[in-house]
Order: C-alpha cells, then structure tokens, then sequence
C-alpha cells in the first residue's frame, strides 16, 4: 500500500473509531451527489500533495540529486463535513444547519489531529476551514476542513 493509501486508512480509522452519538461513518471520495437522506455526513478525500524540501533543509529544491536523499512532503487532506437544519412538522427551523454542522467539525478535528500518527505520518494539523451554505430540501450547511499531513519519503519515490 502506499504511503497515501496508508494515510487516507489513518484518516478513516480516526474519523470512524469511537465516534460520539450522532456522527456518522466517514466515507472517503463520495461518488454520489448528496441527497437531504444522507445528512449528516463526513466525506474526505486527498487534495494536494506538495514537495517542502529535503531533510534538514529549509529549502524547496529541485528535488534532490542522489536516490538515498530524504524528500520532505505534505499531503493536504480535505474532509467536508455536511449538515441540514432541522424543522419540526409545522415547517419550522428548530436547530440551524450551522448549529448541526459544528459536532461533526469538533469531532473531524479533534479525531485527526489528536490521533497517534506514528509509523504513518509526521503529524497532522488543521489548516483552515471553507464554510458553504445552500438549499436542498432544507438548509444545508458544509465545513471543507483542510488538514495538512506531512512524511518523507525518498528521492524518485512517493514511498519512504
């Protein structure tokens, strides 16, 4: 498996291993649109992986110049959380889709970058959050979390 399979398994086990009531499963790379019926949800998916440098450098550099050199890298890992609001039967809001997405936000966060990343990653931390608002057949409410994982690897590979 490669190091970014592993990492995305890491992500799922975080988000999936003893969540609080009313979270539900993560799935990664979702291939249907949402539908009202699948809120709330947690969805993640890789993003962008980019090259930092070589170890112990600061430096980007056009990557290093003998295979047994160690490539810095980090992999940018979205996760989107998605909520509606809740109305009763008369058709009115009882709780905002903001106020239904923030469980599921506390628990991504706290789930990935309180995990024990050793003999995956170096780390993971939260990079910033993109909120989006729309219509379904209720208010929909999303919170696009970028967290940031970074591990080495060596020269010409993707893999440590």
């Amino acid at each position: 498996m490669s190091v970014i399979e592993t990492i995305l398994e890491h992500v799922s086990q975080c988000l999936n291993t003893a969540r609080p009531a009313g979270v539900p499963e993560a799935v990664r790379e979702r291939e249907i649109a949402l539908r009202s019926e699948d809120l709330p949800a947690i969805d993640f998916f890789q993003d962008l992986e980019s090259v930092t440098g070589l170890h112990g450098r600061g430096d980007v550099v056009a990557v290093g110049t003998r295979p047994s050199e160690i490539v810095k890298r980090r992999l940018d890992v979205m996760v989107v959380c998605s909520a509606a609001s809740t109305i009763d039967a008369a058709g009115v809001t009882t709780t905002r889709a903001s106020a239904n997405l923030d469980p599921l936000r506390a628990w991504a966060i706290s789930s990935i970058c309180g995990a024990d990343w050793s003999g995956v990653a170096d780390g993971a931390v939260e990079v910033d959050t993109k909120f989006v608002y729309g219509n379904l057949d209720a208010p929909l409410a999303q919170a696009q979390i970028r967290f940031r994982v970074q591990y080495t690897s060596t020269f010409g590979s993707i893999d440590p």
